[in-house]
């Protein structure tokens, strides 16, 4: 089936693609279930894929010969469409969080002090523009380095926050 073919029942009479994406359910046809002779040769098996609002955006059918037809098949339809439906969720997490990477360069790019942002282990993650002016230093030769390029007692500040970070009083 070719993108942009219409498998409505109008259309090809009663089909599984047709009929899952009305019923918005998952269910297999074979054989004389079709309702137009030529299709009754097939056993079609369709899923309805979702967006992550649980909008309708297509359908996966995958279609055999009827003699052959097999009940796991559905299953494993089933299960393509929740892995292509997971894979629209990732996709849309990464760009959520490149967006908001974005944001925070564009802000730490605003402030005229030098600025840079390590994980715990004192990795270089982000670094503003105004800073690399200051140490003359390419943004692309800090990232993901040590924080000891930049500041030579980068681990003793790490143990002060994690101190301070404690709930234990230093009195």
């Amino acid at each position: 089936i070719k993108v942009g073919t219409d498998m409505s029942e109008e259309s090809v009479g009663t089909n599984a693609i047709g009929t899952a994406l009305y019923e918005n359910c998952s269910l297999q046809l074979s054989g004389k279930e079709h309702y137009i002779n030529i299709y009754q040769r097939w056993t079609c098996s369709a899923a309805v894929i979702h967006d992550d609002s649980g909008n309708i955006i297509g359908c996966l059918n995958l279609t055999g010969k009827s003699y052959s037809k097999h009940l796991h098949t559905l299953g494993l339809v089933v299960a393509a469409v929740k892995s292509i439906e997971n894979q629209l969720k990732v996709l849309k997490t990464q760009y959520e969080l490149y967006n908001a990477y974005k944001y925070l360069n564009k802000v730490m790019d605003s402030i005229n002090s030098g600025i840079f942002a390590a994980d715990t282990n004192g990795v270089i993650k982000a670094i503003n523009k105004s800073l690399c002016k200051m140490l003359c230093v390419e943004e692309e030769k800090i990232i993901n380095n040590s924080s000891e390029i930049i500041l030579k007692n980068w681990k003793h500040i790490l143990e002060e926050l994690k101190e301070e970070n404690s709930y234990e009083s230093k009195e």
